[in-house]
């Protein structure tokens, strides 16, 4: 059961799988790039069914997709000149695995902060006059607390 919501030229599609029933049936919706319209709703996600909607369409120049291998086998035995794109949306998850894998190998999972005693300065530098004004200041805020 296909459903064609218009026919024309259609050099960019995306493809994208959903769920007519989370976990068991799944279709597969095909959008123009263009007009960021549905062009077609296929009843399954199929390599052999994608694969026979595109070759109804030879001005497919670009297709947009997530990794799933079906729709690459689909698309790629439908026209290998078709040029097959990672949707943006599967690329920034992807991209954000990899990076989350790469930093936890080279951050540590805890770290651990222990502040050295603090010795006092033999000689110290002498306070210039706004220094000893303030350290005054606040000497003389602490004792009647």
């Amino acid at each position: 059961m296909e459903r064609i919501y218009h026919h024309r030229c259609l050099p960019f599609i995306g493809l994208d799988d959903f769920a007519f029933r989370k976990g068991n049936t799944y279709g597969t919706l095909i959008c123009d790039l263009q007009t960021n319209n549905p062009v077609a709703i296929l009843p399954d996600r199929l390599p052999e069914t994608v694969t026979s909607w595109i070759k109804k369409y030879p001005s497919i120049e670009v297709v947009s997709r997530d990794g799933f291998a079906g729709y690459r086998q689909a698309i790629t035995e439908a026209n290998r000149s078709i040029l097959q794109v990672y949707d943006r949306w599967h690329f920034i998850q992807n991209a954000r695995k990899q990076l989350d894998s790469f930093l936890a190998t080279m951050v540590p999972s805890s770290i651990r902060w222990t502040e050295q005693p603090k010795t006092p300065m033999k000689n110290p530098p002498p306070l210039t006059r706004l220094e000893q004004r303030i350290k005054n200041r606040q000497e003389q805020k602490w004792l009647f607390i």
